[in-house]
């Protein structure tokens, strides 16, 4: 991979991490970083470990679980400010940390 490459790729995941609490689209993002479909993915896999989707919906979970932890915000609420619809929001979380965002927040605030 050359160096211009493994920049760009660290802009994406800097990129990303500026706006997660937006709709990420891989498509979206090969445009604005006028990188093709195929690069994108296989780079961003190859440098850190995980695919764009899994990055992005791994920092969203990141994110909501510190909001359930330091704040007194709906749960609803937090999924909306870490761009997530309340359905997907349940699911990605459960699955990032075995729990539901309301048995989550019970255990990490008792």
């Amino acid at each position: 991979m050359k160096k211009r490459d493994i920049q760009l790729l660290g802009d994406v995941k800097c990129f990303i991490d500026g706006n997660l609490a937006k709709e990420l689209y891989v498509k979206d993002i090969c445009t604005e970083f006028g990188l093709n479909k195929n690069k994108l993915q296989n780079g961003f896999k190859f440098l850190f470990g995980q695919t764009i989707h899994a990055y992005i919906v791994r920092q969203k979970m990141q994110q909501a679980s510190e909001m359930l932890r330091n704040t007194n915000n709906p749960v609803k609420s937090i999924a909306v400010d870490v761009g997530c619809r309340s359905s997907n929001f349940h699911i990605n979380f459960k699955k990032t940390f075995g729990h539901t965002p309301e048995q989550f927040r019970k255990r990490e605030t008792a």
